[in-house]
């Protein structure tokens, strides 16, 4: 290492940010390697063991020095099993570090039953730069009354997973202390705690950027439109909500300025048309979309395709579902020269996308700044991926996730050396669909793309497109030492 440039040392660490082990290694090298890989150790605390969570904490609160490296603290996990005199202890030591975290930034605090108002009374007395807090809604062991009076005005951002009743009560008093809120997510299990209501009632204090609902099925809309017309709305996701049907049209003149989209697929299948047709009017508008999401909750009944879109008459008709979706050979076919076995094509078994949808989708404004698009547990037929390829979008799509019932790989392969911009391509399938791709059929996926491809994956396995020495491109497993899950197997899914 003593011929290594010092100037070098940050680049190479940079690249080991998500890497603990690694990093920790580092700061043993010599005092430079330690000065500059101690606060990247420190920066980020995932904490997801029992074990990590005590030596972690007992380290901060002996060393206030490492604390103040401290920027994002996720605690997701908590050691019940301790003694209460080691509980009190560990309570003591998380404090302390809270204290000298002067520099926390985000705070993910989600383990039910580890918060408590002796914590909430004064964990937050010295952090003036947090900007971000992710909390439990499970207020058995904590006042949310409490919460409302110490919540950092300074807070942009609040999440709350599953908040119960305590929760919703008090939720607009807790809105209403933080100064500039700009984003709120509500994560719930099919709540109707969560009402029009109290939403219309936080729009009168919040002038949110990112809203995102998650299963509140007493959420009809009227106060989602509320939040729309008080802010500036960049990102809006709504996911397993009750939207009424008109609620998409109600909003499509405030969401101008939205740039990622997060919606799901109706519940009852009569309502597909009118929710891809309003879709679509909704992202014609759009005229800074960048990211769409699109998935179909546990439990939504299937559709066929030529039923997708109210607006469109001229759909070709599929074969009745509950086909077998492996090929089918039908009776052979007259020609002039030989005989033809023409297949019966596959059909999913699950929600479609719309056809329809995709046409209008490639020519409306959104087509020219799109760079994300994933499809969820909806089936995209090769010619819904055909007209994508074939559109504007191909020439800037930087992420694509598509959910595919059909294994044609020579067409795969032919429709995705179209996206010349594609640097991420996860497809996912049924286990029981026609749709299995080995890493071999990936590989060739990957080397008919793009140059730019860096990531691809099939249903829950990702892997890193790298150049070997030899100058081909090759599939390394993702790296699960760098802590972090691929974004991709992430997706919030919403109860049904």
């Amino acid at each position: 290492m003593h011929g290594l440039p010092v100037d070098l040392v940050p680049g190479l660490l940079d690249a080991l940010q998500w890497r603990v082990g690694d990093l920790a290694a580092c700061c043993r090298v010599c005092r430079v390697w330690r000065d500059l890989a101690t606060p990247k150790l420190y920066h980020r605390l995932w904490l997801r063991d029992h074990t990590r969570v005590i030596r972690v904490f007992a380290t901060l609160a002996a060393h206030p020095e490492l604390a103040r490296l401290v920027r994002i603290i996720e605690l997701r996990v908590y050691p019940f099993g301790l003694p209460a005199e080691r509980l009190e202890a560990l309570e003591e030591q998380i404090l302390s570090t809270l204290h000298h975290a002067t520099g926390l930034q985000e705070l993910c605090w989600t383990r039910d039953g580890s918060l408590n108002d002796r914590l909430l009374r004064t964990m937050f007395d010295h952090l003036p730069s947090l900007r971000k807090l992710e909390i439990t809604g499970n207020s058995k062991l904590w006042s949310p009354a409490l919460l409302a009076e110490k919540v950092p005005r300074g807070l942009e951002e609040l999440q709350v997973i599953l908040p119960d009743r305590r929760v919703a009560q008090h939720l607009v008093a807790i809105v209403s202390r933080v100064e500039c809120l700009e984003a709120l997510s509500l994560f719930c299990m099919n709540t109707s705690e969560i009402t029009d209501i109290l939403l219309e009632q936080v729009a009168d204090y919040a002038r949110l950027q990112r809203l995102t609902l998650v299963g509140c099925k007493a959420v009809h809309g009227d106060g989602v439109i509320k939040l729309a017309q008080t802010g500036d709305l960049h990102e809006l996701a709504l996911e397993g909500v009750g939207l009424e049907q008109g609620t998409l049209a109600r909003l499509t003149p405030y969401t101008h300025h939205v740039h990622a989209l997060t919606l799901t697929y109706p519940k009852r299948m009569e309502e597909a048309p009118s929710f891809f047709s309003r879709l679509a009017e909704l992202t014609s508008e759009c005229e800074r979309l960048e990211a769409l999401t699109l998935y179909a909750r546990s439990g939504s009944a299937p559709a066929l395709d030529g039923d997708m879109d109210e607006d469109d008459d001229d759909e070709p008709p599929r074969p009745p579902p509950r086909q077998h979706l492996h090929p089918v050979m039908a009776a052979p076919v007259a020609s002039d020269t030989t005989t033809a076995l023409v297949p019966v094509a596959s059909v999913p078994e699950s929600p479609s996308l719309s056809t329809a949808f995709v046409r209008r989708l490639v020519f409306g404004r959104a087509a020219r700044s799109l760079r994300k698009l994933w499809v969820y547990e909806m089936a995209v037929s090769m010619h819904q991926l055909q007209i994508l390829a074939l559109s504007q979008l191909s020439d800037h799509l930087e992420d694509l996730v598509v959910h595919l019932f059909e294994a044609d790989l020579d067409a795969l392969q032919l429709y995705l050396s179209k996206f010349t911009r594609l640097c991420k391509l996860h497809l996912m399938s049924h286990v029981r669909s026609d749709a299995d791709f080995t890493p071999d059929d990936l590989l060739q996926l990957a080397r008919h793309c793009g140059e730019h491809l860096t990531q691809i994956g099939f249903r829950n396995r990702v892997w890193n497109v790298v150049v070997n020495a030899a100058g081909e491109r090759v599939l390394e497993r993702y790296d699960m030492a760098a802590g972090v899950f691929p974004e991709k197997l992430l997706v919030v899914r919403a109860i049904s």
